[in-house]
């Protein structure tokens, strides 16, 4: 009878005989049948390999009587549950040529019309993810712009749900949600003045549940703008902005003919503040509609605002605004493709139609501007270099004591862009 050692080393053999690979097809290995199945030799061969010859390589192997519990280490977490950081912003050096005039502020000469500095982190918390961004101005003065943290989950039925806390963009109008940094212009439309822009809050946003083309927002802030350090009234700011996207959900909200896409949206807001025994209540209204198809696109927004001042002895007033524009971005070849983009604008504003105006460029003085404007996307919004042409007519042409206050102020723009991100 063989031995137990002879029929370990024998059960060895034939197992490592089970887990060797059989050898390709087209290269068959010595001693192998050309169909790939391996050859076995007889038993009876005295050539053969027989199990003594490996017996002796087997024979110092111990079994112990029971193998040792291995301690399994933990996977590794998801990629997501890390926090992911990054340190980006942008550069928007610009030179300004304008009609010499009386009005102050016409003077030709180059600047720093934006130097932007970002920070983004975020990462995972269970079923949702947290994060942080804040964005800075750095010129003429340190200025903080954005400032917030956020978290965001998703909802059934291709919903979305995201909570933003601190110094953010009230979401209302489309020219004043747009970053700086994505226009088909070098400056944003006159309108933008009119929106509430950066407060301090809190802001919302929902896509609906079976229909996420439909994306509600809302907030609710102290309504005395940016970077001030408490609410002096107890009053607040409330916004809400109802979106439809029915094609190009997901787009990048910017400016050009990059992608297609259709989005219709209409604002409402209220804000009181109170200063003593004065206040002013403003009721803001607007609406806008954007697209882009084939390197085409257009845009249109109208924004109104009613201003009341129940214990002042100033006049209640209106102020409202409109702007549109379109672009084509032209279909060159080669280095010049998806490069080079040619936009219009048409623009009206007026910020106070109760208060008459005594000096030409004064803010309060209604305007009309058109606008033409010339692009090379080097990379995108990212890289570009933008010239922009712009003619202003003022609709109001006399002071309340009837003098001329038209004045001459074209002017031309030259911007380069550069976005790190």
């Amino acid at each position: 009878m063989a031995s137990p050692r002879f029929l370990f080393a024998s059960a060895l053999v034939a197992g490592s005989l089970v887990l060797i690979p059989a050898p390709s097809r087209a290269q068959p290995a010595e001693g192998d049948d050309p169909d790939g199945e391996v050859a076995t030799p007889p038993a009876d061969d005295p050539e053969a390999p027989a199990v003594e010859a490996t017996a002796p390589i087997a024979a110092p192997v111990e079994v112990p009587a029971e193998a040792p519990a291995v301690d399994v280490e933990p996977a590794p977490a998801p990629v997501d549950d890390a926090p992911i950081a990054s340190v980006g912003g942008y550069l928007q050096p610009q030179v300004r040529i304008r009609q010499n005039s009386d009005a102050d502020n016409d003077e030709d000469g180059f600047r720093f019309r934006r130097a932007r500095l970002t920070l983004k982190g975020r990462r995972s918390a269970g079923e949702f993810l947290v994060g942080v961004e804040a964005e800075s101005e750095l010129t003429p003065d340190f200025q903080l712009l954005d400032g917030f943290v956020w978290a965001r989950g998703d909802l059934p039925a291709d919903g979305t749900w995201r909570v933003d806390l601190g110094q953010v963009k009230a979401p209302f109008s489309r020219q004043t949600l747009l970053s700086d940094a994505a226009l088909m212009f070098p400056e944003k439309a006159e309108i933008a003045s009119l929106a509430p822009d950066r407060q301090i809050g809190a802001r919302v946003s929902v896509e609906l549940p079976g229909v996420p083309m439909v994306q509600l927002r809302g907030g609710i802030f102290n309504g005395e703008g940016k970077n001030q350090i408490r609410n002096i009234d107890e009053n607040f700011l409330y916004v809400g902005r109802l979106e439809v996207t029915p094609m190009g959900r997901g787009t990048p909200l910017q400016e050009g003919g990059f992608a297609d896409f259709l989005t219709i949206a209409v604002d409402a807001g209220t804000n009181k503040i109170e200063l003593g025994v004065d206040s002013e209540n403003t009721v803001l209204l607007g609406a806008d509609i954007a697209g882009s198809w084939h390197g085409i696109s257009a845009s249109f927004e109208y924004l109104w605002s009613h201003h009341t001042f129940p214990q002042m002895g100033q006049p209640d007033y209106h102020a409202f605004g409109y702007v549109g524009q379109v672009g084509y971005l032209l279909p060159l070849s080669g280095f010049f493709a998806h490069k080079v983009e040619v936009a219009a604008r048409f623009e009206e504003i007026d910020r106070n139609d109760a208060v008459p105006v005594d000096t030409p460029g004064d803010p309060n003085q209604s305007t009309r501007n058109i606008s033409g404007a010339l692009s090379f996307y080097q990379v995108g919004h990212n890289v570009k270099l933008q010239a922009a042409f712009t003619h202003y007519q003022e609709v109001e042409t006399r002071s309340r004591n009837g003098s001329d206050i038209t004045f001459a102020n074209d002017q031309l723009l030259v911007q380069a862009t550069y976005r790190l991100e």
